[in-house]
């Protein structure tokens, strides 16, 4: 039925067109006609806290992951395409990432990333089958020079093979560029019980007698 002009009134919340506070705010509306007949409505008006989103410049060895602040109801769109919080990069470049909330605030951050590749590393001139009396030489067949020896995981400048004793032995020589970037060349010395002068000559005056 036609009951006239309506009174519209607000029980709750902010006023149109009021600065609404961070958080959720319920606005309460509350409808009368001319017969005093009434009812009410409400909504919600939700207000995010600003937030900021901050990538720092930085540098890898070969390749790494650059990082975006992690939250898993947030939506994350990088200048690679991709969408997770996280990307590996594997050159040098500015790398953008744009984060957008549900309640669609967002903010781009950016950074400047640089890939050093690694050092080449590599060690030459030593034996692979030693005699176990051979003498003690010095481990410095490592390229580039300045970087550090290790026989068997430990820190060395000499291979001594009576010292090192039989068996397999791992050298290795690692080297850390001015970049930070670090790399490694391994070699194997087998190190043997040779016969020496007195063992071959007991065998050259050895005589082997036929079985009857």
């Amino acid at each position: 039925d036609n009951c006239g002009a309506v009174t519209v009134t607000q029980i709750s919340g902010f006023a149109s067109g009021s600065l609404f506070p961070a958080g959720t705010t319920t606005n309460v509306f509350q409808f009368t006609d001319a017969a005093g007949n009434s009812t009410t409505c409400s909504f919600n008006v939700t207000v995010e806290n600003s937030f900021e989103v901050a990538l720092s410049d930085t540098a890898f060895c070969d390749q790494g992951v650059l990082s975006a602040p992690l939250n898993p109801q947030w939506q994350y769109q990088w200048s690679t395409g991709g969408t997770n919080s996280s990307v590996t990069v594997s050159q040098s470049g500015m790398y953008t990432v744009t984060v957008t909330t549900p309640a669609g605030c967002s903010d781009t951050a950016q950074a400047q990333v640089t890939v050093n590749a690694s050092p080449a590393v590599t060690q030459s001139g030593y034996p692979f089958v030693i005699c176990v009396y051979n003498p003690p030489f010095q481990l410095d067949g490592g390229l580039p020079l300045g970087g550090s020896s290790f026989v068997n995981g430990q820190p060395a400048t000499v291979f001594d093979p009576a010292a090192a004793g039989p068996g397999f032995h791992y050298i290795t020589y690692e080297y850390t560029d001015a970049n930070g970037c670090w790399n490694q060349a391994s070699h194997i010395i087998i190190v043997n019980n040779c016969l020496g002068d007195e063992e071959l000559h007991a065998l050259e005056s050895a005589q082997v007698y036929p079985n009857p």
